[in-house]
């Protein structure tokens, strides 16, 4: 998709009059190819890095020419330069590229020469190759204890559901006690059932 892009670009650039939009354009085609080799999925050969750097080092070179009199231009299609040779393996000549950006009287303020004088401080970590450290092997898994199989059998449905309770519990039955009570019917009387709360066990 990348590639897609790059070429969008590309034809953007070889038609488009104004230099700095073609300019522009370029930089922007040039960055899409070199983009493109650190996205893919698969392992990419030296001479095809090197085929595709080549395309991107036209582009930046082009841009370069075409906004010469755009400092911001012209900065960063020479700060790509040097990316490009860093990606070849040539950290001296980037260096030097790097250096002449960062040196440019024109280039003050640019984001270009900014990059450059960053791109200075940093580059020699870039200069190692990056080594992984080995994953430590997976522990041996943990040995489960297996948990109890609780057979359950259907049982008699009529049959008195027992629960068993702690020795330390006293069970406190409830005894009704009758209080008679009169209504307003004159020789009438109403017997009420009130439950005993707490009545003492055996009463």
């Amino acid at each position: 998709m990348l590639l897609d892009v790059a070429r969008d670009l590309k034809e953007f650039a070889r038609s488009e009059r104004d230099d700095e939009m073609a300019a522009l354009a370029l930089i922007a085609h040039a960055e899409a190819i070199r983009a493109e080799l650190h996205y893919r999925l698969t392992d990419v050969g030296k001479a095809e890095i090197a085929k595709q750097i080549a395309l991107a080092q036209a582009s930046y070179q082009t841009a370069l020419e075409r906004a010469s009199a755009t400092p911001a231009l012209a900065a960063k299609a020479q700060f790509g330069l040097g990316l490009c040779e860093e990606e070849l393996g040539n950290f001296d000549k980037a260096r030097e590229i790097y250096q002449e950006v960062a040196s440019n009287a024109d280039y003050e303020g640019t984001v270009g020469k900014a990059e450059a004088e960053y791109r200075l401080r940093t580059m020699d970590d870039y200069k190692g190759a990056v080594v992984f450290k080995p994953a430590p092997a997976p522990a041996p898994p943990t040995p489960q204890a297996s948990a109890p199989v609780i057979q359950l059998t259907p049982g008699d449905a009529n049959a008195p559901i027992v629960v068993p309770m702690p020795n330390d519990v006293t069970v406190t039955p409830v005894v009704p006690t009758v209080v008679p009570e009169t209504n307003d019917v004159p020789g009438a009387t109403d017997t009420v059932v009130v439950p005993a709360v707490n009545a003492p066990a055996g009463g």
